[in-house]
C-alpha cells in the first residue's frame, strides 16, 4: 500500500425503526437501532475484526454512534464523533408523516421512498441535489460540510485503514467524491445498512473503489428483492 494513500471503509449505520410508532420519519436525533440493526452492526464489526483499524470515525447522531460503538468493541478502537458527517438536515420535514409529505411537500416524497426505504431512484424520482428541505439543507449543502471533513480525515491518517460510519446519503456523496463524480449523481448509489464501501484515496479524498456495498448477504441487497431460485424438484413454476 502506498504510504500516501489510506484505505477507508465507508459504512451506513444499522437499521432503525422508520417510521416510528406514530408514523413519523425523523433524522435528528433519529430513532434507535432495531434488534436487526444491532445485529448488522455486530456483523460489520466481525467483518472488520481481522484488520488493523487506525481510526473509527462516525457521525455524532445516535444511530451512527451506537453502530460505531458496536464496531469499536470488535476492532479495539474508540469511536471519534465528527459532526460534519451527520445526515442531511430535513428542516421542517423532520418528524413528518408520509401523508403530510404527500399533501404539503410532494417534491420530497423520494426522501421517504428512496432515502429512508432505499427504494428505486430514477432521473425523475429522487431529491435533486440542489433542492433544499424547507428550513433545512440540500444534498449540496450536506456535501459542502461532509466532503471537506472526509478529506481532512484522509489527509491526517495516510498509510492506514480507517472506518467511517455515517448515513445513506452521506456515504453516497462521499463515494461520488472518491470517484470524481458530481454530487448530482448521489442517487445512483444504494447504501444498505452496515454495508461496506471500501475505497483507497489520497490526501484529497479522491481515489478508487475496491468494493461497493460489501459484506452484506445477497439476500439483503436490493431491499431483499433479488429473485429467488425455486427449490429443485419444484415443477409448479416450470416453463415450457
Amino acid at each position: 500500500m502506498p504510504a500516501d494513500t489510506v484505505f477507508v471503509a465507508l459504512a451506513r449505520h444499522g437499521e432503525t425503526r422508520v417510521p416510528d410508532p406514530e408514523g413519523r420519519f425523523t433524522s435528528r436525533p433519529g430513532p434507535p437501532l432495531t434488534a436487526r440493526g444491532l445485529d448488522q452492526a455486530r456483523r460489520l464489526g466481525d467483518w472488520l475484526r481481522p484488520f488493523d483499524v487506525a481510526h473509527l470515525f462516525c457521525s455524532d447522531l445516535p444511530r451512527a454512534m451506537r453502530s460505531a460503538e458496536i464496531v469499536a468493541a470488535a476492532v479495539g478502537v474508540q469511536p471519534e464523533p465528527v459532526e460534519e458527517l451527520r445526515e442531511i438536515y430535513s428542516g421542517s420535514l423532520n418528524g413528518a408523516t408520509l401523508e403530510e409529505v404527500e399533501r404539503e411537500h410532494p417534491r420530497f416524497l423520494p426522501w421517504i421512498h428512496v432515502g429512508h426505504r432505499q427504494g428505486f431512484a430514477t432521473e425523475d424520482f429522487h431529491v435533486p441535489h440542489d433542492l433544499a428541505f424547507p428550513g433545512g439543507e440540500s444534498i449540496d449543502d450536506m456535501a459542502a460540510r461532509a466532503v471537506p471533513a472526509f478529506a481532512r480525515l484522509c489527509a491526517a491518517v495516510s498509510g492506514s485503514l480507517i472506518v467511517v460510519v455515517s448515513h445513506a446519503w452521506v456515504t453516497s456523496v462521499l463515494t461520488c467524491h472518491v470517484l470524481g463524480l458530481p454530487t448530482s449523481a448521489y442517487f445512483r448509489l444504494a447504501s444498505p445498512n452496515c454495508a461496506v464501501t471500501l475505497v483507497q484515496v489520497d490526501a484529497t479524498g479522491r481515489g478508487m473503489v475496491h468494493c461497493l456495498n460489501g459484506q452484506v448477504p445477497l439476500t439483503e441487497l436490493a431491499r431483499a428483492g433479488l429473485p429467488r431460485a425455486q427449490p429443485q424438484g419444484d415443477t409448479a413454476s416450470a416453463r415450457f
